[in-house]
């Protein structure tokens, strides 16, 4: 099955820049993060972080696309919402990236996990050139939905 641990060793980086785009991981992790991969077979099939802040957030995941759709983005929400717990933390948010034609590949997840849409930051991801859905070299039109739950 799968294995959830702390990712070291900058194994995520991969797979996090062919999902949201190349110097996404870099960009990310130079923040005040925490991340966790998810493994089968000893190969990261997923990747996620956690920013921790007054009111912490759920930065970012990243499936392999061939165990999408198979439980690794729940699993990985599950561990960074018990890590959260343990740290004290009674509230949490995520942004959920979503394309200019509406197509928003964590809703679902997010909703699962009992979170709850609260706003929506037009050009949230405008700073990025290298969107994997906008194109590379092409300013991105991405938007993100702002979720939240309590812990």
């Amino acid at each position: 099955m799968y294995v959830i641990e702390p990712e070291q060793n900058n194994e995520g980086r991969d797979l996090a820049d062919s999902c949201l785009g190349i110097g996404y991981y870099d960009s990310v992790m130079g923040q005040a993060c925490e991340s966790f991969v998810a493994k089968y077979n000893n190969t990261v099939i997923g990747w996620a972080a956690i920013y921790l802040d007054r009111v912490p957030l759920l930065k970012s995941i990243a499936v392999d696309e061939s165990f999408r759709g198979k439980g690794v983005s729940d699993l990985l929400t599950e561990h960074r919402l018990d890590i959260l717990t343990e740290y004290g933390y009674r509230f949490v948010r995520s942004y959920a990236w979503t394309t200019p034609d509406g197509k928003c590949n964590s809703e679902r997840m997010l909703k699962r996990n009992k979170f709850y849409c609260v706003n929506v930051i037009p050009n949230y991801y405008s700073n990025l050139t290298n969107c994997p859905h906008c194109g590379d070299g092409n300013q991105c039109q991405c938007y993100a939905k702002v979720y939240c739950r309590s812990i």
